[in-house]
């Protein structure tokens, strides 16, 4: 991992994704919620599937991930930042996207949830609804843990929409799913700035027509949003 970092060093990377370890985040945040070890299994995917886990994608596939295996993930990231600030970098850590797990609703059971469409032959997984007050809870939470592990450069990664398209095109809806992803975040770092990916503008573009790309972006400050081309 050392030789990772000090190569995009050497190429001029200054804003890596650091988001290893984010199990361990989520683990002591869930736990608080009231969730158990066991619930939280059929959430985590295993190791090989990691990406599609942290987008929202995929629930429990590979899984589940043994606790011995967290643990070493969130000294893992440590490590990883350390390096990853000490050259100089700018680390861009997570946030939160809405997507929990199913158990959330037998502990909440007045939440707002829904479920996805399948993708690549997997069955959806849920999403928190931004307007349920649970949801700034949540992702107030999450920073808050995730800060006492790690610190923070006040970078934070949320790819809400992942190959999965909102349940409403109504622009009104999306506002208010940009905002309230983006003053989860603030609430517990009044300094956030949501990073996310521009792919889905284009890979769900029969979805992402002018009325929905504005709404989603006009409801977050132009100075605490960057959207990453990653179709150039």
């Amino acid at each position: 991992w050392e030789q990772m970092i000090d190569f995009m060093a050497l190429n001029g990377i200054n804003m890596p994704l650091a988001i290893t370890g984010q199990e361990g985040v989520w683990l002591n945040v869930y736990r608080k919620l009231g969730l158990t070890d066991r619930q939280l299994q059929d959430f985590f995917v295993g190791p090989a599937y990691l990406p599609w886990g942290w987008m929202g994608n995929i629930d429990g596939l590979g899984g589940p991930l043994p606790l011995s295996w967290i643990k070493r993930r969130v000294e893992l990231q440590k490590k990883i930042v350390a390096r990853e600030r000490e050259l100089g970098m700018t680390p861009i850590l997570q946030g939160f996207t809405g997507h929990v797990p199913a158990a959330l609703k037998e502990k909440f059971p007045d939440a707002h949830l829904h479920r996805t469409t399948d993708w690549a032959g997997m069955k959806g997984t849920w999403f928190l609804e931004p307007a349920d007050p649970l949801f700034k809870r949540i992702g107030e939470m999450f920073i808050r843990e995730q800060t006492r592990l790690f610190g923070t450069d006040h970078l934070y990664n949320a790819d809400c929409f992942n190959e999965i398209n909102p349940p409403s095109a109504d622009p009104a809806f999306i506002r208010r799913v940009g905002k309230n992803v983006y003053d989860a975040m603030k609430a517990a770092d009044p300094e956030a700035i949501w990073v996310f990916q521009g792919w889905f503008f284009y890979w769900q573009k029969d979805f992402w027509k002018a009325p929905q790309s504005r709404a989603l972006l006009d409801g977050v400050p132009n100075d605490r949003m960057i959207g990453l081309d990653l179709f150039a």
